[in-house]
């Protein structure tokens, strides 16, 4: 008979061969009694509450925006937060990947204390709120050959910000844009549009705050897939990172989450839970021809539960098996059972059910 199930951190079943085996899961989460928590691992999930995600390219066909931004950015992260910080909502900005994809990245080539200057190149003097659509898009095209009608720029400004070292926040500004050189809808109707200028040679974002972070990504949709540039956030300043970064934040972090003092589970440890057995249990089933010509039931007797088609009970229960013929069809089941209203399971079992259609 074979046992297969889970009972506490143990799961039981058959090999190929028939030999029973017992294996304890591994929880690599920070929940359970059998959860790991390394310094390593308490580390890590000290920093995840730090993260947050875009878009991406390049990714495999089954890798969510999500966890293609973390592996990107892991590596990166530095800032630990303890958990009741993270909890409130607290967040520090740092120097993440937020797009990554083929098209030419759009960097920074200036930062200033009110703002950052990009690699994007216009003969715009002022806010582009005071312009079109089309006029900016004429004017862009014409500058950046890698631009192409159609495409979307989206220019990207963060605040990292708060009254009390608990409540520092991220707050994201968007100004997207399509390039379009045949719009009269002016620039100053878009989201944050003012946000955005030309100092006569090349884009600006304005900052806002004593610490902010800022991006723009190029997209383009080719094909009905979207394509983008790589874009990271530069920082005006690290002096949040570098406060959030150090040995004694990681170390309260790293408290509040909790530490286990076992890094792993060794044979004859008392944190390893006893195995315990498993009940056995009998399948009994049925197979049904032609389908749908009878309902097959099993009630235990043992706990008055009711089964339809098949069941799993304890060996020793005692069941009633009843084969209810649907309208216009005759039935008949092996094997025959003597007592089917108190037949006493002591194996697993199938029974064959015919129907034959009435004349």
């Amino acid at each position: 008979m074979k046992m297969n199930g889970k009972v506490g951190a143990y799961s039981f079943y058959t090999s190929t061969g028939g030999r029973q085996v017992a294996r304890i899961a591994n929880n690599s989460s920070n929940y359970g009694e059998t959860a790991k928590r390394t310094v390593a691992m308490q580390t890590r999930r000290s920093r995840w509450g730090n993260l947050m995600a875009r878009a991406y390219e390049r990714k495999g066909a089954n890798l969510s925006d999500y966890n293609r931004f973390m592996q990107l950015n892991i590596p990166l992260a530095t800032v630990s937060l303890v958990k009741d910080d993270f909890m409130r909502g607290m967040a520090i900005l740092q120097e993440y990947v937020i797009a990554d994809g083929s098209l030419p990245e759009i960097g920074v080539s200036e930062v200033e204390e009110d703002g950052m200057v990009f690699n994007l190149l216009t003969t715009m003097d002022g806010e582009f709120a005071d312009y079109t659509i089309g006029q900016i898009s004429i004017n862009l095209l014409d500058k950046n050959p890698q631009l192409q009608e159609g495409d979307q720029i989206t220019f990207v400004s963060y605040t990292n910000a708060g009254t009390t070292p608990s409540t520092i926040r991220i707050y994201r500004h968007l100004c997207e844009m399509t390039i379009d050189t045949k719009s009269a809808v002016s620039f100053g109707t878009l989201k944050y549009a003012n946000m955005v200028a030309g100092n006569g040679l090349k884009v600006v974002i304005a900052g806002d705050g004593d610490v902010f972070g800022q991006a723009i990504i190029h997209s383009r949709s080719v094909g009905g897939s979207l394509l983008v540039s790589r874009a990271k956030i530069t920082l005006s300043s690290d002096t949040l990172v570098r406060q959030f970064s150090e040995p004694e934040a990681v170390k309260k972090a790293i408290a509040s989450y909790g530490v286990d003092g076992e890094k792993l589970l060794e044979p004859g440890s008392p944190e390893q839970p006893a195995p315990k057995p498993i009940p056995a249990t009998a399948k009994i089933s049925s197979i049904i021809a032609p389908e749908g010509c009878a309902t097959f039931k099993i009630v235990n007797n043992t706990d008055g539960k009711t089964y339809f088609n098949q069941a799993y009970v304890s060996p020793g229960d005692s069941v009633k098996i009843i084969v209810e013929p649907t309208a216009g069809y005759t039935v008949d089941y092996t094997p025959k059972l003597v007592d089917p209203n108190n037949y006493e399971v002591v194996d697993d079992i199938t029974f064959t059910v015919t129907g034959t259609p009435n004349q």
